[in-house]
């Protein structure tokens, strides 16, 4: 979101949690408060309580539960119950160095907040839950029947149109898979942007969108609420259909209070909270290691940062190792390089902004010079002054930018591809087709449709004889899917990165042969290297898989 001065900015940050990653957004100065999301969504949607709260005086932490958003799920996330859940909770909280915290929770986040509370008294302070549960045991039968059915990709993209058709139907209907009059809600249906962000999140879970809701759903209140001692309030929306609960048996001398404005819903929370404060704690970006010893992170200012993979160990004086992914793809694409080389080198690989996992932009970079200075002034922020780069697709028109302007001091494309520059035209008109999200969901399946055609022809709006792909690519659905969701999450930088592509011609390329080299796979219809060799420009050859590229990049590194 964007950041404005009456906003307080909302920090990114990882940090390891029992050797898992976990994602949190931090935002704030003052008495720490955990803010749990709901089912299937990610931090991503309790922001706005977030900001609240920081505006009251606190400081607003909201990680993404194991297996949400950018969160790693539990070991065994099939069997969890939300015991589990508060458990890894409990976890993170000790890792930030809490020693006390309030805590808030919606829906199913109430229900972990509710079990942490029973199990951590001496920890928790003040708990403030949205919507806890009081099933009963028809209930609960009726929603484990038919609510969380399995998320599969299908070769058609059909699994795109059940999944929007999913989120309306939820905001219709409780429980969802009932569709009849006695189910309906007294609510208006959400705005596109709201369904869109609550379709990426489960874009995101895959079918582990359904495991922490299991654990809800299966949340026994009689068993933990009786235990909670510190000060407490349950609220809710008068129309939010688990509202009702609160008038069940065990809420009797519980505070509970029903809200039709969401302003004084916030102000009740904020009051609760501030009853007994916790640990004072300030918002601040964090880094974090995985296993394999590579820190995530992200670099630049809040709420226009770049998400971040590497390791930068090495006390050398050779050159970091800067990898940047092309148009629609992330630095998911170098995880396996970056292990390689990282016993060698100082390695880092950036999201392109707006993409990935960086933070989404209103007004994205549309041409390679803004795109390069983005990133340079990432990597000031990380005090990262000499680096050699590499980048695959549009990463290569931007590492042969850097190289140019002596940002950079070698460098290398991976997988040249001439088309935007033969085909400027066509490229700009039809490669990026619009993913706006409209009321249907047909953007998914418009998505979909793009990455599988980019496995059959090239470029993928060529649907002809002479624009078939020889041999042509994976048709896996789960492969199709993943790259589907890479352009999706690109949202409005994906238009803007393959505008971006025609404004850097390899036929006008300027970086020192010495200090630059071209790389392109012998059976990659996208490259015409004829062109370029008229052009004066040496060209290599390379395999189109990630490992194939070990060479050259060595090579960049010598």
């Amino acid at each position: 979101m964007s950041v404005t001065a009456s906003t307080p900015p909302v920090y990114q940050a990882f940090c390891t949690v029992q050797g898992r990653k976990v994602r949190y957004q931090i935002c704030g100065n003052g008495p720490a408060v955990l803010v749990i999301h709901g089912s299937p969504q990610s931090s991503r949607a309790v922001i706005p309580l977030v900001q609240y709260l920081a505006s009251q005086g606190f400081c607003a932490i909201a990680p993404d539960t194991p297996g949400y958003g950018l969160s790693a799920p539990l070991s065994e996330p099939k069997q969890t119950t939300t015991l589990d859940y508060a458990r890894a909770l409990q976890a993170f909280a000790k890792e930030l160095g809490l020693a006390q915290y309030g805590l808030y929770g919606f829906h199913t986040g109430a229900a972990i907040s509710c079990t942490l509370a029973a199990i951590a008294p001496d920890e928790v302070t003040a708990l403030t839950c949205d919507g806890l549960t009081a099933w009963t045991k028809d209930e609960r039968n009726t929603i484990l029947q038919g609510y969380l059915p399995p998320f599969t990709p299908a070769w058609d993209g059909s699994h795109m149109t059940w999944l929007w058709a999913r989120i309306e139907e939820q905001v219709a209907f409780f429980p969802w898979h009932i569709a009849e009059d006695r189910c309906l809600m007294e609510f208006d249906m959400s705005p596109v942007p709201r369904l869109h962000g609550n379709v990426m999140d489960v874009l995101e879970a895959g079918d582990g969108y359904r495991h922490a809701y299991h654990a809800a759903f299966t949340f026994v209140t009689e068993n933990w609420l009786p235990k909670v001692n510190c000060p407490q309030l349950f609220v809710c929306h008068q129309h939010d259909p688990l509202a009702s609960h609160y008038e069940r048996e065990v809420f009797n001398g519980f505070n509970t209070e029903l809200h039709a404005d969401m302003g004084e819903l916030y102000s009740a929370i904020s009051l609760c909270l501030k009853q007994q404060p916790g640990t004072e704690f300030s918002a601040a970006p964090q880094t974090a290691s995985d296993q394999n010893g590579i820190t995530h992170g992200w670099a630049g200012k809040a709420g226009e940062a770049l998400a971040y993979s590497g390791k930068l160990t090495h006390n050398t004086k050779t050159p970091t190792l800067l990898l940047l992914p092309g148009a629609g793809e992330s630095k998911a694409l170098f995880a396996r390089l970056i292990s390689f080389l990282s016993v060698k080198y100082n390695v880092i690989a950036l999201d392109l902004p707006g993409q990935g996992d960086s933070e989404s932009l209103e007004h994205p970079p549309a041409s390679v010079a803004e795109i390069s200075e983005f990133i340079h002034q990432a990597l000031n922020k990380l005090a990262i002054t000499e680096y050699c780069v590499a980048g695959h697709g549009l990463g290569g028109r931007i590492a042969a930018w850097l190289v140019e302007n002596n940002y950079a001091s070698r460098g290398a494309a991976l997988n040249v591809n001439t088309q935007p520059d033969t085909l400027t035209d066509d490229w700009l008109a039809n490669f990026a087709s619009d993913l706006t999200p409209v009321w249907d969901g047909a953007h998914l399946v418009r998505a979909f449709r793009i990455a599988r055609w980019e496995q059959i022809y090239t470029p993928w709006f060529n649907r002809t004889i002479a624009g078939r792909k020889r041999p042509g690519g994976v048709l896996e659905p789960a492969a199709i899917h993943q790259r589907a969701v890479n352009i999706l999450k690109a949202r409005n930088a994906w238009p803007a990165a393959v505008a971006a592509e025609t404004t850097y011609s390899w036929l006008n390329s300027k970086p020192a042969g010495e200090c630059f080299s071209y790389y392109a796979v012998p059976e990659n219809q996208l490259c015409d290297t004829a062109l370029l060799e008229q052009s004066g420009l040496s060209i290599h050859t390379t395999g189109a898989q990630d490992m194939d590229w070990l060479a050259a990049l060595e090579k960049v590194m010598a």
